[in-house]
């Protein structure tokens, strides 16, 4: 019941964006939060778009209510080259 506590509360707060833009899985005891790369980056890119940005604030202040939550955040890129000033 906790777990299924956790996926709504998530699901709740990201009410407003579309259902192409996250995705929340409940699997083997854990609750799994996926945001879409075209959610939080634009291909090439290593700035948060603003929406992404938004994004993980709720997800943010659902982790705040709820400090006895381990969490992972795992990443991946794409295979479109950065060429910024930044990163060569």
């Amino acid at each position: 019941s906790i777990l299924n506590h956790l996926n709504n509360t998530v699901k709740n707060a990201l009410l407003g964006f579309k259902s192409d833009e996250f995705s929340t899985e409940m699997k083997n005891g854990k609750v799994y939060v996926r945001l879409s790369d075209k959610l939080l980056f634009k291909s090439g890119a290593a700035s948060i778009e603003e929406k992404g940005k938004e994004a993980i604030k709720k997800l943010s202040e659902v982790l705040n209510k709820n400090p006895d939550i381990d969490i992972a955040v795992e990443g991946h890129t794409d295979s479109i080259p950065i060429k910024t000033a930044q990163y060569k």
